[in-house]
């Protein structure tokens, strides 16, 4: 059995399958982590690694290079407070009556 170490890291952006490929096919690149396993469901990254702990600054960088940032997606609810989505529904009425009317 392994001894090694773990901790848990929160990442916005994730979506997909394929997310957690990228993610983990950064992180396999630094020197003494072991193991990663993201999980885009629960939009975090699992790492394990033996002895010292790997460079957060490296691990920080391998996401970004992947195209994801650390930290927690903010919760979506059921109203937006985006403006712009507003203004695109407003239009998208105003075609389909103008395309009803034709």
């Amino acid at each position: 059995m392994n001894n090694y170490q773990k901790f848990i890291i929160p990442i916005k952006g994730m979506h997909c399958k394929s997310c957690e490929i990228i993610i983990e096919d950064e992180l396999s690149k630094i020197k003494g982590i072991k193991k990663s396993r993201a999980n885009w469901q629960k939009s975090n990254v699992e790492i394990r690694y033996e002895g010292a702990m790997p460079d957060t600054k490296e691990i920080e960088a391998a996401i970004l290079r992947g195209g994801y940032q650390l930290g927690e997606d903010e919760p979506t609810g059921f109203v937006s407070h985006n403006k712009k989505d507003y203004e695109d529904l407003v239009l998208s009425f105003f075609i389909l009556l103008g395309l009803y009317f034709l």
